[in-house]
């Protein structure tokens, strides 16, 4: 008899019709026929009065790679996704745990790159296949902010600006520090000659400089990176951390560490920029902050249940604002301490909330006692 041929989409469908038989198990006396799962070969279901093998289907197959998971203010404040995968939230890297229904991706933190392991997918309709898998989990600031590089109230010279360069051994003489030293901005002098300044992260903690009175504005600039160029081709970057006072520095005057100033020019040249040698221009820029570092956040008077006032270090962007058990705090211009009216108004434990210009938050509890803490935030890794 003649033989018949049948395209391949057909032989295809027909294929499919009868895998399940094709394809099938026995059960336990090589029949193939059953009552019940129990009476077929390990690994096989029970279907229709046969055993067949289960459905090798992948899936709903999993979400793309995850992007910011829940949003939740610092802490672990996992909130599920679709399908019954729940994300870590902002402590940044958690696995997120499948559910019944579609497979779903758990994403991981939100916030930096870099974060935890990939969530699991969620399990399939017919609870036998693995779901996609998560995208890798972020570094997670308890906020998503955004990554500007130009901020309002943080102006930038663009040729006309100059520096000069001081040392502690010049003045900065403070009672009570470990070095006899301080900067305005009150951050801890670490070496003298040479000079280093802790939670600075420019020039292993050396290149730093002390901003004139304006563009100080209350203490709004300690903390902030400048970078500064001479003549178009040399540059560095620096941490404010101190005020250059009012008569020695004109507005857009950086007096800088005498390591930073040697990055671009000679101690001879002695000034440059406006009313010196060469051409400078400065801007601010976001510091280079590691991004596993985390924001830290440090009590004053850590034994003084009466008196609250907290400083903010490590942070990547200029600080906007800080709370404290939720109520705005405001900046002391003179040290950089934040703090409620007097200072006397809450006891201990004191919850602290900090927001970046660019609204990334980082928030931890300091209880009595204790100098400092790291907030459960992290940097955002921004280009």
């Amino acid at each position: 008899m003649p033989l018949l041929f049948l395209p391949v989409s057909v032989l295809g469908f027909v294929s499919g019709l009868l895998g399940v038989v094709a394809c099938g198990a026995t059960s336990g006396d090589g029949s193939g026929s059953c009552t019940s799962a129990a009476e077929c070969v390990a690994g096989a279901m029970c279907s229709a009065g046969q055993c067949v093998s289960p459905p090798t289907t992948s899936g709903a197959g999993g979400a793309p790679a995850a992007s910011s998971g829940a949003t939740g203010m610092n802490s672990s404040n996992a909130s599920s996704s679709a399908g019954g995968g729940s994300s870590a939230g902002a402590t940044g890297g958690g696995s997120g745990t499948g559910g019944s229904g579609a497979a779903t991706t758990g994403s991981g933190g939100t916030g930096s790159s870099g974060g935890g392991p990939a969530g699991a997918g969620g399990m399939s309709a017919g609870g036998m296949s693995a779901g996609g898998m998560g995208g890798t989990g972020s570094g997670g600031a308890a906020q998503v902010g955004n990554c500007d590089t130009e901020w309002e109230g943080y102006p930038s010279y663009n040729g006309n600006g100059s520096v000069t360069f001081y040392t502690f051994a010049m003045g900065s003489n403070c009672e009570g520090t470990p070095t006899g030293k301080c900067v305005n901005c009150n951050f801890e002098v670490t070496g003298v000659g040479p000079d280093a300044v802790a939670h600075v992260h420019t020039g292993d903690g050396r290149h730093f400089g002390a901003m004139n009175t304006q563009d100080f504005n209350d203490a709004a600039a300690c903390g902030t990176c400048a970078e500064v160029t001479r003549d178009g081709n040399r540059s560095v970057v620096v941490t404010i951390v101190d005020r250059c006072p009012d008569g020695a520095c004109q507005p857009g005057h950086i007096d800088l560490s005498r390591e930073a100033f040697l990055e671009l020019g000679s101690e001879a040249e002695g000034r440059l920029g406006v009313g010196g040698v060469g051409t400078i221009s400065w801007r601010y820029v976001p510091c280079p902050v590691p991004n596993d570092a985390s924001v830290s956040l440090r009590l004053k008077e850590p034994n003084n249940e009466y008196y609250t006032a907290v400083i903010v270090e490590d942070h990547e962007f200029p600080i906007a604002s800080v709370q404290i058990k939720g109520v705005e705090a405001q900046r002391d211009g003179a040290s950089n301490f934040w703090l409620v009216g007097d200072g006397n108004q809450f006891p201990p434990p004191w919850h602290v909330r900090a927001t970046d210009v660019n609204g990334w938050v980082y928030e931890s509890t300091l209880s009595l006692g204790q100098s400092g803490a790291v907030s459960t935030g992290q940097m955002a890794a921004c280009d």
